[in-house]
């Protein structure tokens, strides 16, 4: 069972619990010279040393993690017996996909047919070479029925190179027919493998080649697309797969008008649903931006899913868009409440009954906003189950933390030998691997306690990131707030009349980096705060500081001292409105500026702020902002800053108040 101790211990605890756990699953001597300069020697893709001192007797774990590191190259040319045999072994490694990509490579003659039959009938083929070797087999075997069923579906669903793509035809093309064909011609376009389709065009009836000619010109905005399109014949001309390319073109060409004419006058079954649903909302905001609100409701109405992100999407769009804009919190509670059993996710339940609970309050139903608000607060560490618990009178919300307690769970967790490399690994500081099966080991674990082992083992090899996530991962699943899932670092002194707290900036490092000193996004944003260089260097200036790109990865201080420099700027620029403040340090103040410009002022009421965090544009902005507001309060609890607790230093949540 799960213990759920008091504030003042739970931090106590905590470190408690990660000393014991080093003490107990460190199971031999990090200081295993051999062993180091194995791992040393893989690092650098020395693989002939790595050989050498695998030979030389390194300890069977390690031994069995650099085979692992082995097999997953291409050029190590491991045989498929080997890699085979590794997997079998070792169901539980990582990266299962790669080592069987590689296994299917390496068939060659030297396999029989029977063992390569045995192998797929146990794991169907992921790749084109495997596919065509499990083909093979099975005519060397004369299973004839079986050849015939399963060669169209490999053709129709696998990605094959050219390569193999003609050795398939040449040994298996008899079992094709033209619909296979087209099929897999489809299947192509859909899922943007544009070489591969350009390859089938030759393979499928004239009329099929334009259609699809004018799909890829569609999906690729090469010239000459009303040349395309006037190429299908009148008969494919309402094909919804080229009115889904149409649609896209158009929306991002700019052209709204006829984009949305296209959704709102084409009906019967529409393929890949969650892509239409995905244009719709699209369609639907910008709708909303320029006042359309009806078009903009009517756009995420009937989108025909039943689960998914897409779907629950589509349905808060269309709830929220009736209440806030349309004034019609009767249709609004219909779309919430069919959000609200639609998923299962906290953040997306709670989202649900706010604001079904919302729309109660704007029919004058009081009590029944209550039960659903009561609702939402059963997810108290999400946004939305905040805004309920704010909305109920609570100013202040207050978690337990949750932390495993059952021993035999813990016995036999801390001996799966997934758990004992990754300690050996960090005890040898060999990190490399670590983020692999820290990950690896959240998606194996069963139930809540193994969830926040998983954190507690991520914690303890220094791994604040991968704790954050295995810790989302349980609040995800379990509805719990694990310790692990909020680590604390020590901040810089501010003034006394900043406006920046400490709960606002551990919330803002655990959602740009999750606590990773060294990361380094993809736009190049560095270190704890994921600062752009730029913007270090002017805050830098602005503070009098030396600037130094290279302190942003090496120097946690420096890059929070800069980063915390940058978000008080943006709460000053904003008049002290973290959510403000937050969409600037994400997207930029430019475009936080035009935001309120256009669609309204929500420190003046203008617009309320829920309402305004909502239209922000940006998925991923929309995303920041709540998933860093959400976090302050448990940072609050977490340091037990009672002051600010009781009074909200910044005022960040009743601005998002209703109302």
């Amino acid at each position: 069972m799960l213990v759920r101790p008091t504030t003042r211990r739970v931090l106590a605890l905590f470190t408690a619990a990660v000393i014991a756990w080093g003490a107990s699953i460190n199971p031999a001597n990090a200081s295993d010279k051999n062993a180091r300069e194995l791992i040393a020697a893989a690092e650098k893709e020395n693989w002939a040393a790595v050989r050498q001192h695998r030979d030389r007797g390194v300890e069977p774990l390690i031994a069995k993690y650099a085979a692992w590191l082995d097999h997953q190259r291409a050029a190590a040319k491991s045989s498929f017996d080997d890699i085979t045999t590794f997997l079998a072994a070792n169901p539980d490694w990582p990266r299962a996909s790669e080592l069987r990509r590689n296994a299917e490579e390496a068939i060659d003659e030297t396999v029989s047919s029977e063992a390569v039959r045995t192998w797929f009938e146990a794991h169907p083929p992921i790749s084109g070479a495997g596919a065509l070797a499990h083909l093979d087999a099975l005519q060397a075997n004369g299973e004839r029925d079986r050849l015939a069923e399963l060669t169209p579906r490999y053709w129709r669903q696998l990605s094959i190179d050219r390569h193999t793509e003609t050795d398939f035809l040449r040994r298996h093309g008899a079992q094709l027919g033209k619909d296979d064909h087209r099929a897999r011609l489809d299947h192509l376009i859909w899922t943007q493998n544009h070489g591969a389709a350009q390859r089938m065009l030759r393979r499928v009836d004239p009329q099929t080649a334009a259609l699809a000619r004018a799909r890829i010109a569609l999906l690729r905005r090469t010239a000459g697309v009303d040349g395309a399109i006037a190429r299908v014949p009148d008969t494919m001309r309402d094909a919804p797969e080229l009115w889904y390319e149409r649609l896209r073109w158009r929306r991002r060409k700019g052209k709204d008008n006829s984009a949305r004419d296209i959704l709102f006058e084409l009906s019967g079954v529409r393929p890949q649903p969650h892509k239409w649903a995905t244009e719709s909302q699209i369609l639907a905001r910008r709708a909303l931006a320029d006042g359309h609100y009806s078009e903009a409701a009517r756009l995420v109405t009937g989108h025909g899913l039943s689960a998914g992100a897409a779907f629950a999407e589509s349905e808060f769009l269309a709830g929220w868009i009736q209440l806030s804009f349309l004034k019609a919190p009767n249709a609004a509670e219909n779309h919430f409440a069919t959000l609200y059993e639609g998923v299962r996710y906290p953040i997306s339940r709670a989202r649900g009954a706010f604001w079904k609970g919302r729309a109660a309050a704007a029919r004058g139903e009081q009590e029944h906003a209550r039960e659903w608000w009561q609702r939402a607060a059963e997810h108290p560490s999400t946004f939305y189950g905040q805004q309920a618990l704010f909305s109920l009178g609570t100013q202040a919300p207050r978690f337990e933390f949750a932390q495993p307690s059952d021993p035999v769970i813990r016995e036999t967790f801390v001996s799966h030998e997934l758990v004992v490399l990754v300690q050996r690994l960090h005890a040898l500081g060999a990190d490399a691997s670590l983020r692999t099966f820290l990950l690896h080991l959240s998606g194996l674990a069963k139930n809540v306690e193994e969830r926040l082992l998983v954190a507690q083992l991520a914690h303890e090899a220094d791994r604040p990131r991968e704790a954050v996530r295995a810790a989302k991962r349980a609040n995800q699943l379990d509805n719990i707030v694990g310790a692990a899932g909020y680590p604390l670092w020590p901040l810089p002194k501010r003034d006394a009349d900043t406006p920046l707290e400490d709960a606002l900036v551990l919330s803002v490092i655990r959602q740009e980096s999750g606590f990773d000193r060294t990361a380094i996004s993809r736009a190049g944003a560095r270190g704890m705060m994921q600062l752009m260089p730029a913007t270090a260097q002017q805050v830098a200036k602005g503070l009098s500081e030396p600037y130094n790109r290279s302190r942003l990865l090496t120097d946690p201080g420096y890059n929070i001292r800069l980063g915390g420099g940058y978000l008080e700027q943006m709460l000053k620029r904003f008049n002290g409105s973290a959510p403000l403040a937050l969409a600037a340090y994400n997207a930029g103040p430019h475009r936080v500026i035009r935001w309120v410009r256009e669609n309204g002022d929500p420190r003046t009421g203008e617009i309320d702020m829920l309402d305004w965090i909502e239209t922000i544009p940006f998925s991923e902005t929309r995303n920041y902002v709540q998933r860093v507001l959400e976090s302050v309060p448990v940072y609050r609890h977490l340091l037990s800053d009672t002051q600010l607790a009781e009074t909200g230093a910044i005022p960040i949540f009743n601005q998002a108040q209703s109302r």
